[in-house]
């Protein structure tokens, strides 16, 4: 579970342990409203967070809350970004479970960089094949009606 508080200027993204002083992450006020690098129109910081491990989807609702009620007067393409999310959350499911069908073969117990990679670029590929883009969509409206995050 991590936790969001403001402190200043600033948010502080905190994980269990962390102080004020030393938080896991911390998004500058000014910033709320960043878009990501790619001319998507997506969060840049919901984006960023989503690929974190120790970051649980369902507080990046939350953090969409949060940047909506303090930056109103975003350009942020809402939809756009929890597709993205969610769709990545399915890969990374898809991915464990093709890593823990294959044991580890080599006497160091960790998996090469290729072994990570193909797994990820072939969970994509299922993912695209599999999961209908309706079903991610329907999750996304489904989380944002959960958190109170508006869809734009």
């Amino acid at each position: 579970m991590i936790n969001f508080s403001f402190d200043k200027d600033v948010l502080l993204v905190m994980q269990e342990g962390d102080t004020k002083e030393y938080p896991s992450e911390w998004i500058p006020l000014r910033e709320f409203g960043k878009l990501d690098d790619y001319g998507n129109q997506t969060s840049f910081w919901v984006d960023y967070l989503s690929y974190l491990p120790w970051v649980p989807k369902l507080s990046l609702y939350f953090l969409a809350k949060i940047i909506q009620k303090k930056c109103s007067e975003n350009k942020i393409d809402w939809i756009k970004t929890f597709c993205n999310v969610e769709f990545n959350e399915q890969v990374r499911n898809r991915k464990k479970t093709i890593l823990d069908q294959n044991p580890v073969s080599n006497k160091y117990g960790r998996r090469s960089y290729a072994e990570i990679l193909t797994a990820r670029l072939t969970a994509i590929d299922d993912v695209k094949l599999t999961v209908p883009e309706s079903q991610i969509f329907a999750t996304v409206i489904q989380n944002a009606k959960k958190f109170g995050v508006e869809l734009t």
